[in-house]
């Protein structure tokens, strides 16, 4: 593996986040971002958005397996939520009409309770790609939740 290339560590993060190792799967990603930003183009941004979605969904099964079932979330679990929320934002900047960012960052925020900006992205996310499942559901359950 060539490590100068951003390319091989966001695929080295993507195979370690398969095998469920995601603490190096988050670094690999981090170093992919690392590499990437310092010599980024206009071009490039698509690739960027892409690496900050991954890092953004590994941080994010992180939090699901530190909080598990739990009413309460670990402050662990909120710290890597909210980073994973930062991450997804960030990947929308470069990319704002990407509907798997916008449902990814939807679900997790109304996960958090965060209803109004979760609505907000998972009706961005049906503009998009109209009949999306996950968002449709879980507008549904943002209306329930709200009665």
């Amino acid at each position: 593996m060539k490590p100068e290339l951003p390319e091989n560590h966001n695929l080295l993060g993507l195979a370690y986040c398969r095998a469920e190792r995601f603490e190096e799967g988050i670094a690999e990603y981090r170093k992919a971002l690392e590499l990437k930003e310092s010599r980024a183009s206009t071009a490039q941004s698509v690739s960027v958005a892409t690496i900050r979605t991954n890092l953004a969904n590994a941080l994010t099964i992180i939090g699901n397996n530190l909080s598990g079932s739990a009413t309460e979330i670990p402050s662990e679990a909120t710290r890597r939520y909210e980073e994973a929320i930062a991450q997804y934002k960030k990947a929308l900047e470069l990319e704002p009409n990407q509907p798997a960012i916008h449902r990814n960052l939807g679900l997790l925020l109304a996960r958090l309770g965060r209803l109004d900006e979760a609505e907000a992205h998972l009706r961005a996310t049906l503009q998009i790609v109209p009949n999306e499942p996950a968002a449709e559901e879980t507008l549904k359950e943002i209306e329930a939740r709200r009665r």
